[in-house]
């Protein structure tokens, strides 16, 4: 008996250096929300002596409010609910408040206790997160600020932009296309990509996207003719990038539209004035070879002669 007894105080040292030691709050609460235990890094967040927690609500006393400042149901707690339920509740959006009314934001885990297969209350293990929660909000003001430039360059850019979605459906739709196309954003957006395309070249456009959103085909710079809002069609050039997420799948097409038709034409006179040179080329070694061919035969009487 001694044995056992001194196996149980050695026990009982090591799991109150544990709670001594450990950084995170650790505390327990009885089925009643009583305080029944904390260590010291707990007390401190909370900005308490452990003696004046001891036996007190948890819930009436650091965890009363949400983050927006309305009041937090006791009902609604997943504190309470770990003694409720008998299970396990993760959260990492909520605030723990201290002894001087500030609070800060945690995340926590609730694990109920059992003592033979009876559910006695739960055992809480919280860090203060409010490092991390700035420097997660700082990175959204970043992100935010460079979506609201990269959102500013998309719409003012002078060349025509549009963005598809993973369905083919356009998204995003510039100024530039849309004074190229004569549209209005609004008479663009939801609709899929293809129907912009002139209706000989539409079935081979939808398939196109398509095969390229499902990563089957990879982007391209591209010649479509696109028909205006007048009915119009009009030349374009498509340089395409596919949009991916985080993990690195396909969300979409972002493209770049350039109108080509004055290019097209220029292009197409001066292949024209190539096959004219060629042509004229072809005709004055013919008509060089027949000269060629009276001078011998010239020749030739002046020698019989």
């Amino acid at each position: 008996r001694k044995r056992a007894e001194e196996t149980l105080a050695r026990l009982s040292q090591q799991n109150e250096l544990i709670l001594s030691s450990a950084a995170e709050g650790i505390l327990g609460v009885d089925l009643q929300g009583n305080h029944t235990f904390l260590n010291p890094a707990a007390a401190r967040m909370l900005g308490y002596e452990a003696d004046e927690l001891l036996g007190r609500p948890s819930h009436s006393t650091w965890h009363h409010t949400k983050p927006d400042g309305s009041p937090y149901p006791r009902e609604e707690c997943a504190i309470y609910a770990a003694y409720r339920d008998g299970t396990v509740h993760r959260v990492s959006t909520e605030v723990f408040w201290r002894k001087d009314g500030t609070s800060f934001p945690v995340e926590y885990a609730s694990t109920p206790i059992y003592e033979q297969g009876r559910l006695m209350g739960a055992v809480v293990t919280f860090a203060d997160i409010t490092e991390r929660t700035q420097a997660e909000g700082a990175l959204r003001d970043e992100r935010r600020k460079h979506e609201m430039v990269l959102g500013d360059l998309f719409e003012n850019a002078p060349v025509a932009y549009q963005e598809l979605d993973r369905d083919g459906i356009v998204r995003r739709i510039n100024a530039a296309e849309c004074a190229l196309l004569g549209y209005q954003a609004a008479e663009v957006l939801g609709r899929p990509g293809w129907e912009l395309v002139a209706e000989a070249d539409r079935q081979v456009s939808r398939d196109a996207i398509r095969r390229k959103l499902s990563g089957a085909q990879p982007p391209a710079t591209i010649r479509r003719r696109y028909v205006r809002r007048d009915g119009t069609e009009v030349l374009v050039e498509i340089h395409e990038r596919l949009v991916r997420n985080i993990a690195g799948e396909i969300q979409g097409i972002r493209s770049a539209i350039l109108d080509v038709t004055k290019a097209a034409r220029a292009e197409e006179r001066i292949q024209r004035h190539l096959i004219e040179l060629e042509e004229a080329h072809a005709v004055q070694e013919k008509n060089a070879a027949e000269l060629a061919r009276m001078v011998e035969e010239l020749k030739l009487e002046k020698a019989r002669a």
